[in-house]
């Protein structure tokens, strides 16, 4: 297809971005204004070949692979209709066009010049917390958007959500349903279950029939895993077994949001967006000095969060050291050993045990300032 234009030259393959069970993406060329875009074709990987050097798709098979593929097709092209239904809500991709041509079927939509965040951190590593979190935020005000409109997308992963710039965008709603005012679903699609990603209801036989938050919040909470650590989050099966371990340094904030979202029970889990973002609390302040760090405190609660890359390292004698300000009083450790030392000395003989007193004192100063640089880093 490399090269090949479809709906009389409207539009030009360039190259493939990728290939899944289900279809092909290219990046191709609107030729009419010369703007870049994504264009995924119906493309059932086992059931469907090129016809020699053409652009024609033919089936492969028996009379029962084509209606199967025939029946897929139709759910592709609703696909994308129902994602082109959401054109103005934020964070998701947008379609421009739907089609068929070449005995199949295709949409265009926008293309994402810095790919996806499964890309991003595979090839980047984790993510910096502040920076996750405003991803992790984008996605949860898509799903909120989606869930009013009683849509799952059932698929949520960091290769589901693309980057533009700070900006994201879902794509993928191939597993994804609508669902009626009562909660039951109104369209039938494939189960899906990205592993890693998907919790135990959608292991079960038609998976999530009902309307059901709980189910995506469960995958928002792995992707927020998977940006924050570069790991691919354990299956909820293995989380029945044992509990999900805090990554080392998260804030306080972002681990509440993600080990109450991931928790393998659905009861157990947020019930709404609105739920997740309330535990997520505000954006994380990460010094991005490299120098010195700034200890800052999230305005909402207790969390600080410190940039690794921030602490100054000195080679010599394999010490660490770092400045920082701190609001730390002192008052404390003027006071507190004075009072200590009273009350060791209460009742005695001032006269008789001054020398004693005095030493006491210095060594409870000592001590006392020696807790206040440890905690101050």
């Amino acid at each position: 297809m490399i090269g090949k234009t479809l709906q009389n030259g409207k539009y030009k393959i360039k190259r493939v971005l990728g290939q899944g069970g289900f279809g092909i993406t290219y990046e191709g060329i609107q030729t009419t204004l010369g703007r870049k875009v994504a264009i995924k074709e119906f493309f059932m990987k086992d059931f469907c070949e090129r016809a020699g050097s053409t652009s024609q798709v033919t089936i492969v098979g028996t009379e029962s692979n084509r209606s199967l593929v025939n029946r897929f097709k139709e759910k592709f092209l609703k696909e994308a209709q129902m994602i082109a239904s959401l054109d103005g809500t934020s964070h998701i991709i947008r379609i421009y066009d739907i089609f068929e041509e070449n005995n199949t079927a295709y949409y265009v939509m926008q293309y994402m010049e810095d790919g996806s965040l499964d890309y991003k951190v595979k090839t980047g590593g984790a993510l910096r917390q502040d920076v996750a979190y405003d991803y992790i935020r984008q996605i949860a005000d898509a799903l909120e958007q989606l869930h009013a409109r009683h849509i799952m997308h059932l698929d949520i992963k960091p290769a589901n959500v693309m980057v533009q710039g700070d900006d994201i965008y879902l794509i993928d709603f191939g597993v994804s349903k609508h669902y009626d005012a009562s909660g039951d679903a109104t369209t039938t699609t494939t189960v899906g279950r990205s592993k890693g990603y998907a919790p135990l209801e959608q292991y079960r036989q038609g998976g999530v029939q009902s309307f059901s938050p709980e189910t995506d919040i469960y995958s928002l909470g792995a992707t927020a895993f998977f940006l924050v650590t570069g790991k691919t989050p354990p299956e909820a099966t293995e989380l029945m077994e044992r509990q999900l371990q805090r990554p080392a340094g998260l804030s306080n904030s972002l681990w509440r949001a993600i080990s109450a979202s991931m928790n393998p029970k659905k009861m157990d889990r947020p019930h709404s967006i609105a739920t997740f973002k309330a535990l997520l609390g505000s954006r994380p302040v990460v010094s991005t000095t490299r120098s010195s760090t700034t200890i800052a405190s999230n305005i909402n609660s207790e969390d600080t969060v410190i940039d690794a890359d921030a602490v100054k390292v000195s080679t010599k004698k394999g010490t660490v050291s770092s400045s920082y300000t701190s609001s730390d009083p002192a008052w404390p450790y003027w006071i507190a050993p004075i009072i200590l030392a009273v009350a060791i000395f209460n009742g005695k003989n001032a006269d008789e045990n001054m020398g004693a007193f005095l030493i006491t004192l210095a060594v409870l100063y000592v001590v006392a300032f020696a807790i206040k640089r440890y905690r101050n880093g």
